[in-house]
């Protein structure tokens, strides 16, 4: 639904589409205290303007020199591949995680870094926002809580 011009429309629009006793889940990217400090929020406005075509060419040069510094930084620093510096860098990485080899975590955080940085919107919510949607809409059962990509939500339709 972040990828809506309108997430909490986008919402309401699938919650229509539930019979009673159904359940919506869902997550979003989540709005908090670092999202101004996300480098993908800032390459986007001018990445989400380029064609599909473009944009990957675009995607292949940053990561040329964002990759291996990320992973200077994080070896310097001892930190865990894949964190920090990769997100105030704007790419994706894939590293260091259990049985991907380094061929196969280049190529997901080429794709994930395109990902996230080609959609025209990305309207991070906070927890809180999320949770009083489902409640508007009527619904029980419900669990908020951010996870792992940011905020995951489902409520019930009432019978």
């Amino acid at each position: 639904v972040q990828h809506c011009p309108s997430p909490h429309a986008a919402f309401q629009s699938l919650v229509e589409f539930l019979k009673p006793g159904g359940q919506i889940v869902f997550d979003c990217y989540r709005l908090d205290w670092k999202s101004p400090i996300r480098g993908k929020y800032y390459l986007r406005p001018l990445t989400r303007l380029l064609s599909p075509r473009a944009q990957h060419l675009f995607v292949k040069a940053h990561m040329a020199w964002t990759y291996p510094l990320t992973s200077a930084i994080h070896r310097t620093l001892g930190l865990r591949p894949g964190r920090y510096a990769s997100s105030l860098l704007s790419l994706a990485d894939f590293r260091g995680l259990p049985d991907i080899d380094e061929e196969h975590a280049r190529e997901l955080s080429e794709l994930d870094t395109l990902d996230m940085l080609a959609p025209r919107y990305d309207r991070p919510q906070t927890v809180g926002t999320v949770r009083r949607w489902l409640e508007r809409a009527g619904l029980t059962d419900i669990e908020v809580h951010p996870g792992y990509n940011g905020v995951e939500a489902r409520g019930r339709r009432a019978r």
